[in-house]
């Protein structure tokens, strides 16, 4: 399967679901079909992990603009929270195929884990119905290189007018490459609202990992002007490039078990704190903490 093919597989699968079936209060007893209610808008919200498992939240939201259909909405909503797994069947359904065509698109092994589905009613300030489907899928983004790369499960995916796709990432990471270009760019997010179509190459998101700080040395107090401060133990300038790699982490393995230096006292207090007579003040020799 190609990869504009996937995009079109996920398109079915959140099609299928717009459709929200919830029966009517009076009939739901002996009603043979759901009443139907179409969605405003879907929102697929896709929080990418640093091990590549990304945690999906699909948002249906109906607009309940008439006793008939709030009260055809909270029927379902009952269902939902007295059988969620049936209600959830066709979703994962559909969901469980297209990651097993993302995944042979891609190479990657993937699986969607933790199905769940819920449905409420809320203000905002109109009344709205929101169904919400959830799931972790795993292998979604590759993570064999340096930085975590997103979106090749996603190849040539089409959002309707309705649709909106927000791909979220750690807050420790850094997006290098976005493409296309976001609808609306945010602070750790990328959001694309419909209608469009992704390229058979997009979207494409590059996320670098956190930059690596300054070298992590062991502290020890040191004499600075008479004063006693803390300072990193560093190696003689006259050593490191004499040493070895390995010959240089022993020595910073020494300094960090408790390397003993030579330190200055302030003048004018001994060993304990205490004061002294003024020419009572001269170089004392400390362990390290």
């Amino acid at each position: 399967m190609g990869a504009r093919q996937v995009g079109a597989v996920l398109v079915i699968a959140l099609c299928l679901a717009t459709a929200v079936g919830a029966s009517s209060g009076a009939n739901a007893a002996n009603q043979a079909q759901p009443q139907q209610i179409t969605p405003d808008t879907v929102v697929m919200d896709v929080q990418i992990h640093e091990n590549g498992t990304a945690s999906w939240e699909v948002r249906y939201r109906t607009r309940l603009d008439d006793a008939e259909s709030t009260a055809g909405f909270e029927s379902y909503a009952a269902d939902v929270e007295n059988n969620s797994t049936e209600s959830n069947r066709q979703f994962v359904d559909r969901m469980t195929g297209t990651i097993a065509s993302a995944e042979q698109a891609t190479g990657r092994e993937m699986e969607g884990r933790n199905f769940d589905v819920r449905a409420d009613v809320r203000e905002f300030p109109q009344r709205y119905g929101i169904v919400v489907y959830s799931f972790q899928w795993t292998g979604f983004a590759d993570t064999s290189g340096d930085n975590v790369r997103v979106g090749d499960a996603l190849s040539g995916l089409y959002l309707d007018g309705k649709t909106r796709l927000i791909i979220s990432w750690p807050e420790s990471y850094e997006a290098t490459t976005i493409r296309p270009e976001p609808t609306e760019p945010r602070n750790g997010s990328a959001v694309w609202i419909g209608p469009m179509t992704f390229a058979s190459d997009e979207p494409r998101l590059v996320l670098a990992p956190p930059s690596a700080g300054p070298l992590d040395l062991p502290w020890r107090p040191v004499a600075r002007d008479g004063r006693v401060g803390v300072g990193t133990a560093r190696e003689p300038p006259q050593q490191r490039g004499a040493r070895s790699p390995v010959a240089r982490a022993s020595w910073r393995a020494r300094q960090a078990e408790g390397h003993r230096g030579r330190v200055r006292l302030d003048r004018g207090q001994d060993e304990s704190g205490r004061r002294e007579s003024p020419r009572a003040g001269r170089d004392r020799e400390l362990p390290a903490r």
